[in-house]
């Protein structure tokens, strides 16, 4: 048996896996953070599973590492204070697409990629006012991947279970970075301090000399 099935049937076809899940809680949870709630969001049968927690994770650590293309695409879908929906469908067709991949395939990295950047035009959608194209947005999104997931995934040898090995380690990988990061922040920070407190150490010895030499 294939490690993509459990009892008979790839996980991907789990209700509680729903692809629709994992984007409507996704941008229900980017809506939030920009301090908002998605009154209108779908519901989630089965709750918030630990997949779709694990999907908010990697899909924000996607945004954040490419924050600036992310947003310059959501710049041309957003001219004139409508999206273009039309537009969207083309940059989601091609999006995170390498050279090699078929046209309905779905990697792990498009499928964050897709996920990560229909949460960021929603939220930015949603902060517009534009309820209406939230859910024309989630929809599209959602289905688009379904279909390429069950045209692609069995064959790829693709699953969820899969994806949440790949994911914990993208986050440790992301954490230990970060961490490295801020240790050559406070490396810094701490020598900067060193230079300034040994340049007061020296301005106190001159001052000092000076005190003493008057005083003779």
């Amino acid at each position: 048996m294939s490690e993509t099935e459990e009892h008979g049937r790839p996980d991907f076809e789990e209700p509680r896996l729903e692809v629709e899940g994992f984007v409507v809680d996704y941008i229900a949870w980017r809506i939030k953070q920009g301090r908002s709630e998605w009154f209108e969001q779908p519901e989630l049968p089965f709750g918030t599973q630990p997949e779709h927690e694990m999907m908010r994770r990697v899909a924000y650590i996607f945004e954040c590492r490419h924050r600036t293309e992310l947003n310059e695409f959501a710049d041309d879908l957003l001219e004139n204070e409508n999206l273009s929906f039309s537009r969207y469908c083309e940059i989601v067709d091609e999006f995170g697409r390498t050279a090699d991949e078929m046209e309905n395939g779905m990697s792990y990295g498009r499928l964050v990629g897709l996920i990560s950047f229909g949460g960021l035009v929603a939220a930015r959608l949603y902060s517009r006012n534009l309820r209406r194209e939230v859910q024309q947005l989630a929809t599209y999104t959602a289905k688009f991947i379904d279909k390429r997931i069950r045209l692609t995934w069995v064959e790829d040898e693709r699953s969820w279970k899969n994806f949440m090995t790949i994911a914990a380690d993208i986050i440790r990988r992301d954490m230990a970075q970060r961490e490295a990061a801020e240790r050559r922040r406070s490396s810094r920070r701490w020598s900067l301090i060193g230079i300034g407190a040994a340049a007061l150490v020296g301005v106190g010895a001159i001052i000092g000399t000076r005190v003493l030499l008057g005083a003779k």
